[in-house]
């Protein structure tokens, strides 16, 4: 009998060890994805689109263009989008009026809108 729970342990903990291996494998492979991808402007227009909503919206609408993202990597995603068209609306306030920097920040303020 005690040979049998032995099998039986060594069963469970091989089963769990294999599904962690697939986990971080699926983690490795979205880490790699999210940092190698270069997002089109619409998809980075439809994330943030989404983000306007929530966090959570735009991490699901991340996750339903590119399904290989895991729920961090979105999350992580929805930031780096959000971080970077704040920096361009902070630049254009400090552009000089007439300038093509001024002019696509208010071209991007009237789309939000």
């Amino acid at each position: 009998m005690n040979g049998l729970s032995l099998l039986g342990f060594a069963g469970i903990f091989l089963v769990v060890l294999l599904l962690w291996g697939i986990s971080m494998l699926r983690e490795a492979r979205s880490l790699r994805f999210m940092r190698t991808h270069e997002w089109s402007e619409e998809e980075k227009e439809r994330i943030l689109t989404a983000a306007a909503e929530g966090t959570a919206t735009a991490m699901r609408a991340a996750k339903k263009i590119h399904p290989i993202l895991t729920a961090r990597h979105a999350r992580l995603v929805v930031h780096d989008l959000e971080s970077e068209a704040a920096e361009t609306r902070r630049r254009a306030k400090r552009a000089k009026p007439g300038t093509r920097a001024s002019r696509s920040i208010r071209d991007t303020d009237a789309k939000e809108r």
